[in-house]
């Protein structure tokens, strides 16, 4: 399987997390490449509509033989960054490679308020919370 790490890290080996990602992979028999979301292009010319924009615009390679995405990390933005960050998770997803850590996932932990309100509602005994803004 060849298996993408999102990283914000360093992108040779991602972090001394993404290097471990990497030795356990390759243990295992998995190839792997770190990528930062910054880093892709949305291009709705190209079959899957995803391009690593390092390798734009001649011999441009899509995520077509991405099979598994391994999410440690998204570099802060403003919204709208944020936001194409996750929909670049959302369309890997839908394109059919396995993504763990899922945008939905990190849209719904990201917030501590959203991640109380979660697990309160399914039962999960956690600290009493606020949050406000000032």
């Amino acid at each position: 399987m060849n298996i993408t790490i999102i990283t914000d890290e360093s992108l040779q080996k991602g972090g001394w997390h993404g290097a471990q990602l990497a030795a356990a992979f390759a243990a295992r028999g998995h190839g792997c490449q770190f990528v930062s979301l910054q880093d892709l292009v949305l291009d709705s010319a190209t079959p899957n509509g995803i391009l690593n924009a390092s390798e734009m615009p001649k011999n441009a390679k899509t995520t077509n033989n991405v099979q598994g995405v391994f999410v440690r990390g998204i570099a802060g933005g403003t919204l709208q960054q944020i936001t194409t960050r996750l929909n670049f998770l959302h369309l890997l997803h839908l394109q059919g490679a396995v993504v763990y850590n899922q945008a939905k996932a990190i849209e719904r932990t990201v917030d501590k308020a959203m991640t109380s309100f979660l697990l309160q509602s399914a039962g999960i005994a956690t600290p009493r919370t606020w949050v406000t803004e000032s």
